[in-house]
């Protein structure tokens, strides 16, 4: 993943917004529970998916409001503490913690298609609500006497407010995606095939503030080869998408990532299967 963290474990140095401490990016396996139902000839199936996802806290030293850094990095022009409770779970140099979850629910239909394009056509729906929580003493200070200094001609308080409109939103929101999606399998030889599969999913988001102008869609193309060896089968591939992961991993998209889904994204990966 290339705008926040995939679904899967990853280190990052550096994040959005000015921030400049080593932080803690990486988001837990999803845990998922699938049903199905196959039809007599099994050539379609209709299935019901549950995926939560929940991503590791990340623990942020220093962020940079516009002009002036707050924090315990060596840059920092401020340092802000505070004695009650909540923030007790920060310690001594953690200025922001932030955490989220999601669970997804997805309704799925595929066919198997005799064609020469297609082997398979599927329609899914996709249900998402999106939990986001942060908290930072920093949102103590849009008022009273540091945050009516000025620094740079600015109010503190000022600088901060505008930040704090970019963090993650506390409230839910819903995530809806919609799509179709193709597979076809060419046979290379006996033991090496060739697949390609694109997805187009059609993205609704309720109850989401958004910062700037969204996406509304993204296309998904995965394509790469196949090869079966006795109780083997080895798959090396290639995953392109128009709007980053925007539609596909939901625990990447809030107000602080949201600048990245303008941009594309790939990947390479292989996978090794044994049969038994």
């Amino acid at each position: 993943m290339s705008a926040s963290c995939p679904a899967g474990k990853s280190n990052k140095t550096g994040i959005s917004a000015g921030t400049t401490s080593k932080i803690n990016c990486s988001i837990e396996l999803p845990h998922s529970v699938e049903f199905f139902l196959i039809n007599e000839d099994r050539t379609s199936t209709f299935s019901i998916s549950f995926k939560e996802q929940i991503s590791d806290p990340q623990l942020i030293n220093c962020y940079t409001f516009s002009t002036i850094t707050i924090g315990t990095c060596a840059e920092a022009r401020l340092n802000i503490t505070n004695n009650k409770p909540k923030y007790d779970i920060l310690g001594d140099t953690s200025l922001l913690l932030m955490s989220g979850n999601n669970q997804s629910l997805r309704f799925q239909g595929m066919t198997s298609v005799d064609s020469f394009f297609l082997d398979e056509f599927s329609i899914f729906l996709e249900v998402t609500e999106n939990n986001f929580n942060w908290i930072s003493p920093i949102e103590e200070i849009t008022t009273g006497f540091i945050g009516n200094l000025v620094f740079d001609g600015r109010r503190i308080g000022d600088l901060v407010n505008e930040t704090i409109k970019i963090l993650p939103q506390r409230d839910n929101w819903y995530t809806f995606v919609g799509g179709i999606s193709f597979k076809k399998t060419l046979e290379i030889s006996e033991n090496f095939t060739f697949f390609y599969e694109p997805i187009i999913a059609l993205v609704k988001q309720v109850d989401y503030r958004k910062v700037n102008q969204i996406p509304k869609y993204n296309i998904n193309l995965k394509s790469g080869f196949d090869y079966n060896f006795r109780d083997f089968k080895i798959s090396i591939y290639g995953s392109y998408y128009l709007k980053n992961l925007y539609g596909f991993e939901h625990i990447s998209f809030n107000q602080r990532s949201e600048y990245h889904f303008d941009s594309d994204y790939g990947a390479l990966g292989a996978v090794v299967t044994y049969s038994f």
